[in-house]
């Protein structure tokens, strides 16, 4: 999935259920162009949607663990673009990785729509990014970008900033083979 979240977020590579994506050359080379507004709840996008539309980007809405079915039911109804579901309750960074729960909660939002659902919040490493690679679309990395990066620069206070972020792409790469590492 080639999408780019507006935000410190990162969708590292596609899960075991692939949906058929133009390649770059059937897309003119443009990449799917996001926004996860996590604030605005979906009876309230009408406005922000009509700018976002005329300017080719999707409204990404979010489903959590705790989203009643029939929430879902609405949110999926205004969706474009994918479905992002939120892994774990609480701040993103915390909170314990239950891909069991994923994997059910995941399958009640497939009924209801055929977007692809990528899971964010909760993966950290190639294992987490592997187990949820078997049941999403998409795999999102966000705070453990921002850790590996915090990490790098207090532990060598002399790092150069390609140095700080170059821990980022090392962490990115193991998290890619993970997900890589789940295909058929």
């Amino acid at each position: 999935m080639a999408a780019a979240l507006h935000a410190v977020s990162r969708v590292v590579g596609l899960g075991r259920h692939r949906h058929q994506i133009p390649d770059q050359a059937e897309r003119g080379h443009q990449a799917q162009h996001v926004v996860a507004d996590v604030d605005l709840p979906p009876e309230e996008v009408d406005r922000l949607d009509q700018a976002l539309i005329r300017v080719g980007i999707d409204n990404i809405l979010l489903i959590s663990p705790t989203t009643e079915r029939e929430r879902v039911q609405k949110i999926v109804a205004r969706a474009r673009g994918f479905i992002y579901y939120v892994a774990v309750k609480g701040v993103t960074g915390s909170g314990r990785l239950d891909v069991s729960e994923v994997a059910e909660r995941v399958g009640m939002i497939r009924e209801l729509t055929a977007l692809p659902v990528a899971v964010g919040f909760g993966i950290k490493d190639a294992e987490s990014a592997a187990q949820i690679a078997e049941v999403a679309d998409a795999v999102v990395v966000g705070s453990a970008l921002i850790d590996e990066m915090v990490k790098k620069s207090q532990a060598d206070a002399g790092s150069e900033e390609i140095q700080i972020h170059q821990a980022a792409v090392q962490l990115l790469e193991r998290i890619r083979a993970g997900v890589d590492s789940s295909r058929f």
